[in-house]
């Protein structure tokens, strides 16, 4: 279980806490972990850059809606994205990792 100071850590990095029932967990947005983007009017996100590199529209808006949190019972982090990147590239569960490793340096 993460320790208070730890959640505190995290929730200062941007992470969000929410809690339903028996589950408890920290959510972070993607502009947290390297995601520049511009809306449409239609509030779609495009025109983005990941990592500093130049991305398409389309996996633009996959990694703006990619979820991504860390569980507080376990520390354990959870990634449910559909981008890939390209080769070099970073993919969304590595940037988080590091972000988490970042504030709590003995989790993996």
């Amino acid at each position: 279980m993460l320790r208070d100071d730890e959640i505190e850590r995290l929730e200062d990095m941007g992470f969000r806490r929410w809690t339903r029932g028996d589950m408890d967990r920290l959510y972070v947005d993607a502009d947290k972990l390297g995601l520049e983007c511009d809306f449409k009017r239609d509030h779609e996100p495009c025109l983005g850059s990941w990592q500093g590199r130049r991305v398409s529209n389309a996996d633009c808006r996959r990694i703006y809606y990619s979820k991504v949190w860390v569980d507080v019972k376990d520390g354990s982090l959870h990634v449910k994205s559909d981008f890939r990147p390209s080769i070099g590239g970073t993919s969304v569960e590595d940037a988080a990792r590091r972000l988490v490793l970042s504030v709590i340096p003995w989790k993996e």
